[in-house]
C-alpha cells in the first residue's frame, strides 16, 4: 500500500468499513510510515474537534441570520439577468 491509498482508505478504516485483510494492510502501512502516522494523528485530532463542536448548538440568532443571508443570496442570483453568470459578492 502506498501513501495515497492509505489516505484514500482512512475514513473507511476509521468507520470499520474495510475488509480484515485491507484493514491489516492499512495498519501495517500506518506502523511503518512516519508521515502517514502523523497525518492520521492530525486527522483524528480534527475529527475529535468536530465531534466537540457538534455538541454545541448554534445560537438561534446566528441560525436565523445565516438563513436570511443565504436566502438573500439565492434571491439576488435568481434576479440576475441571463448571461451575467454568477458573480462573487
Amino acid at each position: 500500500m502506498d501513501c495515497h491509498e492509505f489516505v484514500n482508505l482512512m475514513s473507511s478504516y476509521v468507520d470499520g468499513d474495510l475488509a480484515l485483510d485491507r484493514a491489516a494492510e492499512w495498519q501495517q502501512h500506518f506502523q511503518h510510515c512516519p508521515e502517514c502516522g502523523q497525518f492520521f494523528k492530525s486527522f483524528q485530532s480534527s475529527r475529535d474537534m468536530l465531534r466537540f463542536l457538534k455538541k454545541k448548538p448554534c445560537p438561534i440568532e446566528i441560525t436565523k441570520r445565516l438563513h436570511s443571508l443565504v436566502l438573500g443570496q439565492l434571491t439576488r442570483r435568481k434576479e440576475q439577468p441571463a448571461g451575467e453568470g454568477s458573480k462573487s459578492d
